[in-house]
């Protein structure tokens, strides 16, 4: 068993690692396109911008309706497959002509007229998409994560440089919409080019039936997910207005970058991997461990760091125009790293055909989330409270998540917080060197804090895990090692 189990950690790695170079060898561009857009444009751009991202990555969950997933749990063959891409474009077709219709609404909601154009042009999204879908879970499904490198790194060469010539032409918010299509289409156009998989016109009732049956408690639960983290944005449009929701907008850009799209990845790749062994409950306990203890080693002390951190980073990086964002980098870069440390717990539900755990999860915590949001709106109007009791909330529900995936797995809690504990430990460490480090250069330029505060809290951190987690670090060296040698 435990050779098993160290086997799925090193599969889960090697998947991740790949998927973490594809995935941030665009991101860089990404991040880089953020940071020039940051200088060009202004707040209220990246807030009327933020409408339509908000409300499209919403009803994004419901794009396929778990298709995707469900193509991943089920047996490949050529007709589920052909099924799975013509139902998906049925639905993203349904789903781009609803949000057209309903166009109006969403400016009335946000009390911005410029919300309905942006929300209509942006819904192309979801036909274009469609067409890539397919192709992109294929080879998630057969871990060809190598593969997914040129279409992921496209899609943001697309996305950035549309974006940032159409900002200095001064288009403002325009250019942030025509990017975000530019980088789905060129992004599509590389999955095709890639991987030689082509739809028949072939399409089969009972496996769009099928299918439709196991992503449907998958839609459930994304959506609950989706609506807890999107119903700030969404209050913050209606009752701060667009420079509040353009401060929360890039606020979330970097740690969402950071460490958001890396527990997507690992979900991704763990997913196809957890569906492999499925029946063996004992490896799938110890996969998990593996799982949860090395991605809190790379989430927590990039949350705490980011947080303390955060001034001087989002002064130098984004410059003093969005001094204002500080309070809601540091809230959101917590919320990212509470919400990591529950985050693999999904995968094992969906890959044991219990989707039904996570609905059942979300739904209780979107009762009681919802409504505090709302209060908190409501009273005080604020984009720093908001994101604040975001970061709260997430403490209750990832208590609650593990606890959960403890009973669901017949793993002791106590297991899983000493898979948690070498991260903790020396997060802790690194955020008090981090702190002593930036109190003493108080003084001195943003960049000086800034880099050093990087250089001081990485090395004291490795310094930790060296000499408390010794073995742990050996082990991290010999995975990705093996991990870039060669996929298991």
């Amino acid at each position: 068993m435990e050779n098993l189990g160290l086997k799925l950690g090193k599969k889960t790695l090697s998947g991740t690692l790949w998927s973490y170079i594809a995935f941030y060898s665009g991101k860089l561009m990404v991040l880089l396109s953020t940071i020039i857009l940051a200088r060009l444009l202004e707040k209220d751009d990246f807030g009327v911008a933020g409408y339509a991202l908000v409300v499209i990555g919403f009803l994004d969950v419901f794009a396929d309706l778990g298709i995707g997933q469900a193509l991943i749990y089920h047996p490949k063959d050529t007709l589920t497959s052909s099924t799975g891409f013509w139902l998906g474009f049925v639905v993203a077709l349904t789903l781009f002509a609803g949000t057209w219709v309903a166009g109006p609404w969403v400016g009335d909601y946000f009390q911005d007229s410029r919300a309905v154009s942006v929300t209509r042009l942006l819904a192309l999204t979801f036909p274009i998409s469609a067409m890539g879908n397919v192709h992109s879970v294929l080879m998630s499904k057969e871990l060809q994560f190598r593969k997914k490198f040129l279409p992921e790194f496209v899609r943001a060469i697309g996305k950035g440089v549309v974006s940032i010539v159409l900002a200095a032409l001064g288009f403002g918010y325009w250019s942030l919409i025509a990017g975000q299509l530019a980088g789905t289409l060129s992004g599509v156009i590389a999955y095709w080019a890639v991987y030689p998989w082509r739809p028949s016109f072939q399409f089969s009732m009972a496996k769009a039936r099928g299918m439709l049956s196991y992503g449907i408690n998958i839609v459930g639960v994304s959506g609950l997910s989706v609506l807890q983290s999107s119903a700030p944005s969404i209050l913050v449009g209606r009752y701060v207005g667009s420079v509040g929701l353009g401060i929360y907008q890039l606020a979330f850009r970097v740690p969402d970058l950071l460490i958001g799209q890396f527990c997507s990845i690992v979900s991704q790749v763990i997913f196809p991997v957890y569906s492999s062994i499925q029946e063996d409950l004992a490896v799938l306990r110890r996969g998990f461990e593996i799982a949860t203890r090395y991605l809190s080693l790379i989430t927590v002390p990039m949350g705490v760091g980011l947080a303390l951190i955060a001034r001087p980073f989002v002064l130098v990086i984004f410059s003093e125009k969005w001094e204002s964002s500080i309070p809601v980098v540091q809230a959101i870069a917590l919320y990212s790293m509470l919400l990591s440390l529950s985050y693999s717990a999904g995968s094992v539900y969906k890959a044991t055909g219990r989707p039904h755990i996570l609905s059942r999860l979300s739904l209780i915590e979107v009762l009681y989330e919802i409504p505090i949001f709302i209060w908190a709106a409501l009273t005080f109007k604020s984009v720093y409270v908001m994101a604040w009791m975001l970061t709260l909330l997430t403490v209750t529900t990832t208590t609650l998540e593990l606890s959960v995936a403890s009973w669901a797995l017949k793993l002791p809690l106590l297991r899983i917080l000493r898979a948690l504990a070498p991260a903790l430990l020396a997060s802790g460490v690194m955020g008090a060197a981090i702190l002593g480090s930036l109190k003493l250069m108080e003084n001195l330029p943003d960049i000086v804090q800034l880099v050093a505060g990087i250089i001081v809290g990485g090395g004291v951190y490795l310094g930790t895990l060296w000499v408390f987690q010794r073995q742990l670090v050996i082990e991290t060296i010999q995975f990705l090692k093996k991990a870039i040698r060669k996929e298991e």
